[in-house]
């Protein structure tokens, strides 16, 4: 929290941190998800094998499937491996038509960190959503990310943002849970 307090020169702004004042809220920004179990594999929801969960192709098969659960209809998927410019996902349900920019989370070993290559990367989804709004007002816009610290951190310090321009965030777990935001 920003605040003012008189100093002995004039004005000083000064930062502080206020206590949590709903004790499960702050276990909620310290505990990680608990762990749940994969959902079994079918035909619809496997997964590129050979790669880590949080791979972009695995975080968007996940998404698919959970969407194809909820009963849309899947119109594009991108192709991950060849970088394929535009929404990762278009599905429709009841005439609805959602579009979703998927990211995966940086395995590491290049010279830039995972954690700011993470940032790069929900940067570029949360752009990717904008210029899509201008294009098609009214659909409805999704970002999709790993469920990593990184990322949820980011997530809120966009909260403003998406009062204004609104989109829905999807949190993909390890174990392949969707948990849309």
């Amino acid at each position: 929290m920003s605040g003012v307090s008189e100093g002995r020169k004039g004005v000083k702004i000064v930062n502080a941190l206020l206590p949590m004042q709903d004790a499960s809220l702050a276990a909620n920004l310290r505990t990680p998800a608990p762990p749940c179990d994969p959902p079994p594999l079918d035909s619809s929801s496997e997964v590129p094998t050979g790669r880590p969960w949080y791979w972009e192709g695995n975080v968007q098969a996940r998404l698919v499937a959970w969407l194809t659960g909820l009963g849309y209809e899947i119109r594009r998927v991108a192709d991950t491996d060849s970088r394929e410019h535009g929404p990762d996902i278009i599905a429709v349900k009841d005439g609805k038509e959602l579009s979703a920019n998927v990211k995966g989370y940086p395995k590491g070993g290049k010279p830039t960190q995972p954690a700011t290559q993470a940032r790069h990367w929900f940067a570029d989804a949360v752009f990717g959503a904008l210029l899509h709004r201008d294009k098609h007002p009214d659909m409805h816009l999704a970002v999709a990310f790993p469920d990593f610290p990184t990322y949820r951190r980011l997530a809120r310090r966009v909260e403003w943002l998406r009062t204004n321009l609104p989109f829905g965030i999807y949190w993909v777990r390890e174990c392949g849970e969707v948990e849309p935001e």
